[in-house]
């Protein structure tokens, strides 16, 4: 039997011998330690931060406009639903007069012959203008007047005199809905 060559281990003390000037063998090489960072969470991340405030801003400015388009489509169905009440009356002292009015929803109508003091009272529903027309006849030289009152108020008044002297009185929607 052959014995093997260089240091053997002595088996009553548990060491390694001496390997001598080898550096390769007897340390173990130094162990390297990683570390791991713990993970952010996703919405902590730098990158996802200014994403995250954007989003956010576009889900509550999408809110808001949702918000105030529902209140703008109420006062509009509000306003198309509600009736008012619309009056002309016709002034001056003239004797022969024509009177040209819108009966709501764009119908006009036209009565001839009318003095001071003429008067009609129409309902409308929902959004309209009223227009009116007064004019004094062939053999009338006097002044004539004319005025649109919409739930008690006057929002249009007018005033013309002489021969075929016409006036006219016109409230549009946003008159109408100001007073």
């Amino acid at each position: 039997m052959t014995q093997p060559q260089g240091p053997q281990p002595d088996p009553q003390s548990n060491q390694q011998p001496n390997m001598g000037s080898n550096p390769n063998m007897g340390t173990p090489p130094p162990q390297i330690m990683y570390v791991e960072k713990p993970k952010r969470p996703w919405y902590q991340r730098p990158g996802c931060l200014i994403p995250l405030i954007l989003v956010i801003l576009v889900v509550l400015g999408m809110a808001s406009c949702t918000a105030m388009m529902g209140k703008t489509v109420s006062e509009v169905d509000k306003s198309l639903n509600q009736e008012k009440t619309v009056v002309y009356r016709v002034g001056g002292d003239a004797q022969d007069i024509r009177v040209t009015y819108t009966a709501g929803s764009s119908q006009s109508a036209s009565d001839s012959g009318v003095t001071s003091g003429w008067e009609k009272e129409v309902k409308v529903k929902g959004i309209f203008g009223a227009y009116m027309s007064v004019t004094s006849g062939v053999n009338d030289s006097g002044t004539v007047s004319c005025q649109i009152l919409v739930d008690g108020q006057v929002v249009a008044e007018n005033s013309a005199s002489g021969q075929f002297a016409s006036a006219s009185c016109n409230a549009d929607i946003s008159d109408i809905s100001k007073k």
